[in-house]
């Protein structure tokens, strides 16, 4: 977002690779991680004034992690949990390490009105890449890695057999 409004242009989307399994922390590590790298290699504009994630205690202090090892620990980093009923943004203690503290926010507060319609926001753009991956997936089919069997070909034969097996079955 830039002055309260979605900056469509700067949005990214980033597939998670080094994560095999489903692991919120580890995504959001990567995901922090890759946007970072994309600023320090100069793909990326700016630097952002907060980095808001979606999650409770444990989302926000992996993402610290990596804003901590990356060096961008002066980001603001706020997290949104159970449905904006909890806000949690970074305290430094005395000592000097920063720890998640929930922010009282209240039900007519402008900042959590901000902060609904950017989560909002991630979520629709997150569902329609998460859609797009989805149909590519349901594209695929065992018949694309026949050689001299392109789209046009694969269609008809979907179209003309109930399924693979049947295929498999009917000879030449």
């Amino acid at each position: 977002f830039y002055r309260e409004l979605p900056d469509k242009i700067s949005y990214r989307r980033y597939k998670i690779r080094a994560v095999p399994d489903i692991n919120d922390y580890a995504m959001i590590q990567e995901a922090v991680a890759r946007m970072l790298a994309g600023i320090r290699e100069g793909r990326e504009g700016f630097i952002p004034d907060a980095v808001v994630i979606d999650g409770g205690k444990g989302h926000w202090a992996a993402a610290r992690e990596v804003l901590k090892r990356e060096g961008y620990e002066e980001v603001v980093l706020l997290s949104i949990a159970k449905r904006f009923e909890t806000v949690f943004a970074g305290r430094r203690r005395e000592d000097g390490t920063v720890v998640p503290e929930e922010l009282s926010l209240g039900r007519n507060s402008p900042a959590l009105y901000l902060l609904q319609k950017l989560s909002d926001e991630a979520h629709r753009f997150a569902v329609s890449y998460h859609r797009i991956l989805e149909s590519r997936d349901l594209s695929r089919s065992a018949l694309d890695a026949v050689p001299g069997i392109g789209e046009k070909r694969k269609r008809i034969l979907l179209a003309q057999f109930d399924s693979l097996d049947e295929i498999r079955r009917t000879g030449v």
